[in-house]
């Protein structure tokens, strides 16, 4: 497979935000700019088609609405570049990240690669710190070689894209679209790789509710349920065993602290299970007081504790309800990919 010559840019944005224009903004600033930025309404956006015009980018209209992965298909049907970069419309890439995705893609073995947060978000409360500051840390620590795909900063051939069908587009709501598509991509045998250098900034604020609604509806349950439909057990990203046996301690804690209630020597356990859970948790721990300072990081620790346990009842809940539930919504949102014709620039 030749390496690339082209890079298109495909950027999704369903409504007009301070955040877009940024994003918008960082797109221009970038050097190399990308061969071809094509901005997908998704439905009619008329305020978000003015500024991506102004920006002296492409328009496309997907029309009407059908959410993110329906939009990033129309986008790649609009492109003939040989590599597409999908990104999403609360993100700033980096002025460097066109290049070094030129420069990935010289390894003519290289299928996707997926980038990663950096570490200066610009919402200061705590929730945006810690997602974000989370993410990064995830993703620096996964294995290079990887079996998903991201759509907020990931770059496939279009060829593969292609072939493999696309973005399902029977995920309406933004979800696990991404990571459906990259076990599709790896299953055909292709490569899949976290590049860290590719760094995008996000701009999106996160509050408590956005953060649980997020991590339990959109990514928990619905991943639970595609590893379920593709008899998979991941050992990457937030999957991996560390983060099994911390659920179990952060649970254990829990039910130990109410014990102690009624019965103080319950104590003793809940002091154990948190050492345990201070000695998985040490280099999160080190990462976050690195960046943000050692209140910071005994915050976030502890509700990355929180997090382990309404994580650990999401799945819980999913694995439970899949026979019923989540057998027929993956079958229905999952099954196969709507496919994409070989399209170029015209064909819409």
């Amino acid at each position: 497979m030749p390496g690339p010559c082209s890079v298109s840019v495909v950027l999704p944005v369903k409504r007009d935000t301070d955040a877009f224009r940024q994003a918008l903004g960082a797109l221009r600033a970038a050097s190399p700019a990308a061969d071809d930025v094509i901005i997908v309404t998704d439905g009619l956006v008329p305020a978000a088609a003015d500024a991506a015009r102004a920006a002296g980018f492409r328009l496309v209209v997907h029309e009407p609405a059908g959410g993110p992965a329906a939009a990033r298909n129309t986008g790649a049907r609009a492109s003939d570049a040989d590599v597409l970069l999908f990104v999403d419309a609360d993100v700033a890439v980096s002025p460097t990240l066109i290049g070094r995705v030129h420069d990935a893609f010289g390894d003519a073995n290289l299928a996707a690669v997926v980038g990663c947060y950096d570490d200066s978000p610009p919402e200061t409360n705590f929730f945006s710190q810690y997602k974000n500051l989370l993410q990064r840390f995830v993703h620096l620590h996964a294995r290079r070689q990887g079996s998903t795909f991201w759509g907020a900063c990931g770059a496939v051939r279009r060829r593969v894209f292609l072939d493999a069908g696309g973005f399902d587009e029977r995920f309406r709501l933004p979800s696990v679209e991404d990571i459906e598509l990259g076990y599709r991509i790896t299953r055909a045998g292709h490569r899949i790789e976290f590049r860290p250098e590719l760094e995008i900034t996000h701009l999106k604020r996160w509050t408590m509710t956005s953060l649980l609604a997020s991590d339990i509806f959109r990514r928990a349950v619905p991943w639970t349920w595609l590893l379920m439909r593709e008899s998979a057990v991941e050992a990457n990203l937030n999957l991996g065993w560390g983060s099994r046996l911390a659920a179990v301690l952060a649970i254990a804690l829990a039910i130990s602290l109410a014990a102690a209630v009624v019965e103080p020597r319950a104590l003793l356990a809940a002091a154990l299970a948190a050492a345990l859970l201070v000695v998985i948790d040490r280099e999160l721990a080190a990462f976050f007081r690195a960046r943000r300072g050692a209140w910071f990081a005994s915050r976030a620790i502890a509700w990355h504790w929180v997090y382990y346990i309404y994580s650990a009842a999401a799945f819980g809940a999913a694995t439970l309800s899949y026979p019923m539930v989540g057998k027929r919504r993956m079958a229905r949102a999952g099954e196969r990919a709507v496919p994409l014709p070989s399209a170029g620039r015209g064909a819409l």
